[in-house]
């Protein structure tokens, strides 16, 4: 017997597999119409192509992309766009971008490439600042950046 109780769903200990047949080429969109799943896995099984799949999240997080069992940094920050670049498709299988606020992941996937998303119990987030050095380090540098940081967001300075 597989089922389980936690305690307000009940749930099943095996992997479920869902396969769908699409074209090997183009841009895909994933929407769940439950809660979606913590642990995800893709794989392409193809000789041929590249696909770009978009995942929504029904809620802000954070999440790590595996190729392969290798993990993919995201896409570098663009100042113009305001968030992570989009993806080329030219970082291969796996290359990424989480887009938070409208909390959508995408990622590359080429053939027989297997995709391991991951959350992380992390917040990330961006500092941008406009001064100059001697601004900086007047105002009392590391530490009261620092400080002024932690105080913002409530956290112990360490």
């Amino acid at each position: 017997m597989d089922h389980v109780w936690d305690g307000f769903y009940t749930g099943q200990l095996h992997k479920q597999q869902y396969t769908a047949q699409i074209q090997t080429k183009g841009n895909y969109t994933v929407e769940y119409t439950s809660t979606p799943f913590k642990l995800m896995r893709y794989e392409m099984r193809a000789e041929t192509g590249i696909i770009k799949v978009k995942v929504h999240y029904w809620n802000a997080g954070s999440y790590e992309v595996y190729a392969n069992g290798i993990m993919k940094d995201p896409m570098p920050f663009d100042k113009t766009l305001g968030r992570q670049a989009e993806l080329s498709g030219y970082r291969g299988c796996g290359e990424n971008r989480y887009v938070a606020v409208e909390n959508y992941l995408e990622f590359m996937i080429t053939p027989y490439c297997l995709i391991e998303i991951k959350p992380l119990d992390k917040i990330l987030s961006n500092v941008r600042m406009d001064w100059t050095m001697d601004e900086f380090y007047g105002a009392g540098g590391v530490v009261s950046f620092v400080d002024r940081v932690s105080a913002a967001l409530g956290i112990h300075a360490s």
